[in-house]
């Protein structure tokens, strides 16, 4: 059941980023910015994916996970344990419990898939 649900997300956010058609387009290989740039910047955090935009990068890789009451919010680990101030999985809290979570490092908040794909929405050349 949650593979299904995962291939349709990626099936539906492909299909509004016109993911197949940049990719068929494409000649040279391309470059993703891995858990929205984490190598520069603190992983999946809005400052990242912001960050690795713009340094000049259009694509991302990224992990979502579902809340409790079925938020989507961006997360690579099975826990909040290593890089937020907070304990457990995301599938056990809620939206509202993790809206007052931050990350350890510089203090950003959680980030939440349609946070991301609003800021995204506007600019050219996602893939």
């Amino acid at each position: 059941m949650r593979i299904q649900r995962w291939v349709a997300f990626v099936a539906v956010v492909g299909e509004m980023f016109g993911v197949a058609g940049a990719l068929a387009a494409q000649e040279k290989g391309l470059v993703f910015a891995h858990r929205g740039g984490a190598h520069e910047f603190e992983e999946n955090t809005l400052a990242a994916f912001r960050g690795s935009y713009e340094k000049g990068l259009r694509g991302f890789e990224t992990d979502i996970r579902m809340t409790q009451d079925g938020e989507l919010v961006i997360l690579h680990d099975d826990t909040l344990n290593r890089t937020h101030n907070a304990t457990g999985a995301v599938e056990q809290k809620t939206a509202a419990e993790l809206r007052t979570v931050v990350t350890k490092k510089n203090g950003e908040p959680m980030l939440f898939l349609k946070d991301l794909l609003a800021y995204f929405a506007d600019k050219p050349g996602i893939y």
